[in-house]
């Protein structure tokens, strides 16, 4: 019903603005309206942020489910429908690897590749190490920073898990931040994270009010690696930009997307992180060697995804058929 009722809006103010062009900053959740709502009077584009048809194909640990199949085979009658609209013009993807197994459904609709736009700001060598002193962080510790909202999808429970399965050797050379609001069911989980400081040796910093962009820059530049224990999480992750803007390689989990982004672009290690067993080796891999990935590589990816090329990539496809210039 929502879903109607947002499409029937857009269409509504597509006909009083005379518009040229729509576009959909979340078209997942306009599929089904492609095929059975009113056509707006002009092309239609947008941002297709979950497919997954092309997942079994991934080199991950954590195969599909029955779900996985029963949600691809939905997604595809259903884009096979979408995409036969005859004012739907441009399809983009935040997955580079998805473009193949949506283009059988095209017909005649465009389907780009589009960088996640992340902007990043240079932080100072000095500020990183002023907030690593703020939070008592001595040589001995290699930081690691789970960031953003910190909800059952970030893996805070495993992590907990995993972390009591760590001797108290490899615990003392750890200090875990848990940056971003906090979800009301997961404080037990960063409770007993913190209850390790007292009895184990492990160093933890909570900061749960409101980050600020630049604080957390900062945060991911003090950070000697990143977090992003997502459970099978679909689709792409800011985090994973941010983490390779700050050189700093990322601990994240092997499933869909962010598990062959990291493979294939050497961005850390990937790994099962539905299991604490699984994270508590990846922990131990982290303190033993705490420079994982290709720092080339690394700086390569997060230029690709800058906030400038995301705009360069949507306003030119976007503007290809009315001959109008766009600067790169």
């Amino acid at each position: 019903k929502r879903m109607t009722l947002q499409w029937r809006l857009m269409v509504a103010y597509a006909h009083r603005h005379h518009a040229d062009h729509v576009l959909l900053m979340y078209l997942d959740q306009f599929q089904v309206a492609l095929f059975t709502q009113k056509a707006p009077p002009c092309p239609v584009s947008g941002i297709l942020f979950r497919p997954t048809l092309h997942y079994k194909t991934f080199d991950s640990i954590d195969k599909p489910i029955w779900k996985d199949w029963l949600w691809n085979w939905r997604k595809r009658i259903t884009l096979q429908l979408a995409f036969r609209n005859r004012r739907l013009h441009t399809v983009f993807s935040l997955d580079p690897y998805s473009l193949e197994s949506l283009r059988p459904f095209n017909h005649n609709v465009h389907v780009v590749h589009l960088p996640d736009p992340v902007e990043v700001s240079l932080v100072s060598p000095e500020e990183a190490t002023a907030l690593r002193t703020a939070n008592g962080v001595d040589s001995t510790r290699n930081v690691l920073l789970l960031f953003g909202h910190l909800d059952i999808r970030k893996g805070l429970g495993p992590l907990a898990q995993a972390l009591t399965q760590l001797p108290d050797t490899i615990l003392r050379q750890l200090s875990i931040w848990l940056v971003g609001t906090l979800e009301s069911d997961q404080i037990p989980y960063a409770e007993a994270i913190e209850s390790l400081t007292a009895t184990r040796g492990l160093q933890v910093w909570r900061c749960h009010s409101f980050v600020s962009e630049p604080f957390a820059q900062v945060c991911f530049a003090a950070a000697d690696g990143i977090l992003a224990l997502y459970q099978r999480h679909v689709g792409m992750s800011g985090i994973l930009v941010l983490a390779a803007a700050a050189g700093k390689p990322i601990l994240a989990s092997d499933y869909g997307l962010l598990g062959e982004l990291v493979r294939r672009k050497q961005l850390g290690l990937a790994f099962d992180t539905t299991s604490p067993a699984t994270i508590a080796e990846a922990l131990t891999t982290f303190t033993k060697n705490p420079l994982l990935g290709n720092p080339e590589q690394m700086r390569n990816f997060a230029s690709q995804n800058r906030t400038s090329e995301y705009a360069r990539v949507i306003f030119g496809s976007i503007l290809v058929d009315r001959s109008l210039s766009v600067n790169p």
